[in-house]
């Protein structure tokens, strides 16, 4: 993929970014809503870390979707389409974080984009290449996760949701507190 095609197929991008974002977010709801989890909507990652410690959880099916829980994303393949999306967890409500490889693995899988007029040779040397174009063209925008220092690419022209930053000492305190309070109530019972 030349860097004229990236150009010429801006608004396409444009449109697949926006596309990935609103799946990504509408796959992350059902998940919780089928699997009745709770989600931390400041935090997600607090409930999808919980998450990836068990088998059970970390992995399943929901309607025509599989999915798996790793690192800051849950995969989720169509077990009829075979289409691919990576749905990160790291950017509070806001699930259209675009990975390069990522990005164009959910173009490459999504069969409303095909026939592609253009040919995907590296997935993530393309991807990074898309990812910095559109940036420079001023579609996509770089986003602050919920951790401090880190930061995801987003298409610009999108509904804004607030993320905050992850204070470390502050949720530790809030544990603790829990913590004691539970200790509290069993020395009671005793």
């Amino acid at each position: 993929m030349t860097d004229e095609e990236i150009r010429f197929h801006q608004k396409f991008f444009e449109n697949c970014a926006k596309d990935y974002r609103n799946l990504a977010k509408e796959l992350i709801l059902q998940l919780t809503e089928i699997k009745k989890i709770k989600l931390d909507e400041d935090f997600p990652f607090l409930t999808f870390n919980q998450m990836k410690g068990s088998r059970k959880l970390s992995r399943g099916k929901i309607s025509d979707w599989n999915f798996f829980i790793h690192g800051y994303h849950c995969h989720f393949i169509n077990t009829t389409t075979k289409q691919e999306i990576e749905a990160p967890f790291m950017f509070g409500m806001d699930f259209g974080d675009l990975d390069p490889y990522f990005f164009l693995l959910f173009i490459e899988t999504n069969p409303a984009y095909q026939p592609l007029t253009f040919n995907i040779q590296d997935k993530f040397k393309d991807g990074e290449r898309v990812v910095k174009i559109m940036l420079e063209l001023g579609v996509f925008e770089k986003m602050n996760s919920n951790i401090k220092n880190h930061s995801g690419i987003v298409v610009k022209d999108r509904d804004q949701v607030e993320i905050k930053i992850f204070n470390e000492e502050k949720q530790l305190s809030k544990q603790d507190t829990k913590f004691n309070i539970l200790k509290l109530f069993r020395f009671k019972r005793f």
